[in-house]
């Protein structure tokens, strides 16, 4: 199909968004036009895009409507799918960037599509929760929904609405005095394994997929099964008469099934349930108190341990704004198989990895089942952000607590710590000439020390750049890097760049 073809339905969304924003006089709409390329699952597409950001009031609304075209001048068709409901559905809502009401300290506010960071309550379950860390290569669909009525306060999250969410959030907090508040809170994640990659969409993951990239197919043996349909026509007399079916006689050959089932396989489910105390001492201040206790089990390294994953207590917390500054501090206390703030930042990135054995192979191993790696500990978490001389918005978060860690040498629990480093910083680019965007940002969670900076699973880090060309013409660089495991054991970086010209038209 010709490409210019291709791009009608895009051009009718542009017209119809035009005509609709003129009809109501939105002197503030704003479109912006982008050509670059991106890595989508691994391969590099052209990309062509239109933006327009539409204010109505109270509300936002922002599309990306896309193209990704590759070397041979061929359409990415799975962006632009509308060969049955499901199909369509998901075609249309994967072009909705954002819907924003609000604010998130309005009475009520909600932001449906990316989510940049959300948190629920005071984060021991939930925290900076991002759904756009693999964007564009996977464009997550959420929700960040907070509304009071009646004194109650209603938070409620969810990462995605395309596919098996990888996590589901509710909350409710209710004044039990006139400065003190009680909530509630309940966190899940219905199928850890869905989280693993399935490029064609097809249901089967690419680590199980024989086909990874033809929605078609899935199995190499089922691939030559009129074949072999032909064959057992010819031989059925000679089988004995427990193979005279067909399907079982087809199982017993030395072929590539795939014993995969979608339809059969197990769920792999956590959650988490939490309750927190807030007392409000002004405008400024809050204390709280909060305790959580995750759901599920981790992996069994002992029959003396016990699989159940526990619980961890904030016996105190503040949560302050001075001016320029906002900080946060916790002094924080846990038992074996828990860690805070469970569905962080890279949550989406290491839900389930793939990792290796020398006695298993290959194979799927979900957060989880990971939890066994840490004790008893207790220390503290502070994180503050600051506005400095109107040159940068800096942010820095630092957990350090102390007691037992599982060391894979004795195989056993030894006294070490569990240290968290997050930083972002974002310039202002006023004072700069031709510079319109610079951010910058690294994480590295529940780690021995993450000051040696030795990479895992839990380390992100990236930057973007916007550099003005001309007037309406900005060239946008953006760049992240997070490390997975591969089959073979080895930890490896993932890089996903995108680079593309944004013209304000």
């Amino acid at each position: 199909m010709p490409i210019y073809f291709r791009l009608l339905p895009i051009i009718c969304c542009v017209l119809l968004t035009h005509s609709w924003s003129q009809d109501r006089l939105l002197t503030n709409t704003t479109y912006n036009g982008s050509i670059g390329s991106a890595t989508v699952h691994g391969d590099v597409y052209h990309t062509i895009a239109f933006r327009p950001e539409i204010p109505i009031g109270n509300l936002g609304l922002g599309l990306d409507l896309y193209f990704y075209i590759d070397s041979d001048g061929n359409i990415y068709e799975n962006s632009w799918d509308f060969k049955n409901g499901k199909a369509t559905w998901r075609t249309l809502i994967d072009k909705i960037y954002y819907v924003r009401w609000g604010q998130p300290e309005d009475l009520l506010y909600f932001r449906a599509g990316a989510l940049p960071e959300a948190t629920l309550g005071h984060g021991i379950l939930i925290s900076r929760y991002s759904n756009t860390l693999e964007y564009p290569s996977i464009r997550r669909v959420g929700l960040d929904l907070k509304i009071t009525a009646a004194e109650t306060r209603l938070e409620y999250l969810q990462s995605d609405f395309k596919r098996t969410p990888g996590l589901v959030g509710l909350r409710g907090a209710y004044p039990l005095l006139p400065k003190l508040s009680l909530g509630l809170s309940f966190v899940t994640d219905m199928d850890q394994f869905a989280g693993l990659i399935d490029s064609d969409g097809d249901e089967y993951p690419d680590f199980f997929d024989h086909f990874p990239d033809d929605d078609k197919r899935w199995d190499e043996a089922m691939d030559d099964l009129s074949y072999w349909q032909e064959l057992h026509a010819g031989i059925v007399d000679q089988l004995p008469p427990e193979q005279r079916n067909f399907e079982t006689w087809f199982a017993s050959l030395p072929l590539n099934h795939n014993e995969y089932n979608p339809q059969t396989q197990d769920t792999d489910p956590i959650s988490g349930v939490a309750i927190d105390l807030t007392y409000t001492l002004s405008d400024r201040v809050q204390l709280y108190t909060e305790f959580a206790k995750l759901i599920g089990e981790t992996y069994e390294i002992s029959p003396d341990y016990s699989t159940d994953l526990g619980y961890g207590l904030v016996p105190i917390g503040i949560r302050a704004t001075y001016g320029i500054l906002r900080m946060e501090a916790e002094w924080r206390w846990a038992n074996r198989n828990f860690i805070f703030n469970y569905w962080d930042r890279s949550y989406d990135l290491n839900r389930v990895e793939i990792t290796y054995d020398a006695d298993l192979g290959s194979y799927p191993l979900t957060k989880e089942a990971r939890l066994y790696h840490f004790g008893e500990m207790n220390g503290i978490f502070t994180y503050a952000s600051a506005y400095i001389y109107n040159l940068i918005t800096l942010g820095l978060g630092y957990q350090h607590m102390t007691g037992d860690y599982w060391d894979e040498d004795k195989i056993d629990y030894a006294s070490d710590s569990n240290q968290t480093f997050l930083a972002e910083v974002v310039l202002n680019t006023g004072w700069v000439p031709k510079l319109q965007k610079a951010t910058a940002y690294y994480q590295q969670t529940n780690v021995p020390n993450p000051f040696d900076f030795e990479h895992t699973s839990s380390t992100i880090y990236g930057y973007d750049l916007g550099i003005a060309v001309s007037d309406k013409v900005t060239l946008v660089y953006q760049n992240r890097t997070n490390y997975v495991l591969e089959p073979g054991g080895q930890l490896n970086p993932v890089n996903s760049m995108q680079i593309e010209t944004q013209i304000a038209l």
